[in-house]
């Protein structure tokens, strides 16, 4: 009976120190178990805080990239602009050049044919100071040189009764006629006072007409020598429209 006793009550013994080394384990392993839960929480804790740094600095930077981006464009715009306007303004300075580069072409021109008109007109022995002062203009740049308008055939009168109709050197116009500026027209074509470059004569004023003076193309140039205009005879010349007459003769020009 007391061996039983004794068996039982080791058997006993023997379960309690099992269930305490057991209960102990436990404990044990609970402990391990919340202190890597803990330190999976402050990992957690820690990435959390982490990615939320990295989000913020990730919006900053968007931020100032977005603002640098619109600062940029706006530049961009600014300089577009500023490159768009210094373009039309080098543009219309080479516009300008080569009008300029036109019009010496043509002043050289023009200098040419009236040298050679001059040549013709020193021939017959006239000085240009025997042709007056046309106050309505003077010099080739109070006038553009206008639309160009054809060849015309030119010839050349004088204020001779004979040439003009009369021994008064009166116009078709009712005024004297001006050596040098006074033309001779077709009316159906070209009104009194209409205004003319020749190239080769100058400026001229149609003041006049006559009955060997047809088409459009076709003009008497008034000139106070016989001789002169024989030496310019029946020739061709470029002629240019300044402005159309209204059938009066403007001496403000």
């Amino acid at each position: 009976m007391n061996n039983v006793q004794k068996k039982d009550n080791n058997f006993i013994i023997h379960n309690k120190e099992i269930r305490r080394i057991s209960m102990t384990e436990d404990e044990s392993n609970t402990q391990k178990s919340n202190k890597i839960l803990r330190q999976v929480l402050y990992i957690l804790v820690f990435l959390l805080s982490a990615s939320n740094v990295i989000l913020l600095y990730l919006l900053t930077f968007g931020c100032n990239e977005k603002e640098n981006y619109e600062n940029t464009a706006t530049s961009s715009n600014a300089y577009l602009m500023e490159r768009d306007v210094l373009i039309k303004k080098i543009n219309s300075l080479e516009e300008e050049i080569n009008q300029m580069v036109q019009k010496n072409r043509e002043l050289v021109e023009d200098n040419i044919e009236l040298q050679n008109t001059l040549k013709l007109a020193a021939e017959a022995g006239i000085k240009p100071q025997n042709y007056k002062k046309f106050s309505g203009f003077s010099i080739r740049t109070e006038l553009e040189r206008g639309e160009y308008v054809g060849r015309f055939i030119g010839t050349a009168y004088t204020p001779s009764e004979d040439e003009c109709g009369n021994n008064l050197g009166i116009t078709y116009s009712g005024e004297p006629i001006m050596a040098g500026i006074s033309l001779a027209v077709d009316l159906e074509h070209w009104p009194i006072g209409t205004i003319f470059f020749i190239k080769g004569l100058g400026y001229g004023v149609a003041m006049d007409t006559g009955e060997a003076i047809k088409g459009r193309n076709r003009f008497d140039f008034a000139v106070f020598d016989k001789r002169f205009a024989k030496l310019l005879g029946y020739r061709s010349w470029d002629v240019y429209l300044v402005k159309i007459g209204d059938g009066n003769i403007d001496f403000q020009f």
